[in-house]
């Protein structure tokens, strides 16, 4: 079994936060072969209810074949019916608004988000430069050195 499906199977629902009527979630910290991670579970209700549509199918059909009666065997069949309700609020959903309204700060922000990365960028190739320069190595994620260019 993987790390990711170890994980979802020790969640129960109760545990996940809400976000809105569709979407949940659940951060976890887990340390895998020496490495430290954070693992954000997002639940969405309409994909449940799609993969439990899927798996009732397999099931009817499955149990269709086996009812099928011999001549002697007596049908005793009991049917349940699940009706579902989804609505959709992605209005409390912010992750992805921006919440400046007029144009002109909307590119006021553009300008300094751009500005930034462009410094990030100058100074990371003058780090990776110099530490080429000098021969130095940074740690990866595992705490080995690997040098960079």
């Amino acid at each position: 079994m993987n790390v990711r499906k170890e994980i979802i199977s020790t969640i129960e629902l109760n545990q996940l936060e809400v976000i809105d009527d569709n979407y949940s979630y659940l951060e976890i910290g887990s340390n895998y072969n020496d490495v430290n991670q954070r693992w954000i579970i997002v639940h969405n209700k309409e994909i449940e209810y799609l993969k439990n549509r899927s798996t009732i199918k397999k099931f009817d059909t499955n149990s269709k074949k086996d009812l099928k009666p011999k001549t002697d065997a007596i049908k005793d069949v009991t049917e349940y019916t699940v009706l579902v309700n989804i609505t959709s609020n992605l209005s409390k959903f912010y992750a992805d608004s921006i919440f400046l309204k007029k144009p002109e700060r909307i590119a006021s922000l553009l300008m300094i988000m751009r500005l930034s990365l462009l410094v990030y960028s100058v100074l990371e190739y003058k780090v990776h430069k110099n530490m080429k320069k000098n021969n130095l190595t940074f740690p990866n994620q595992k705490g080995k050195p690997i040098g960079l260019f």
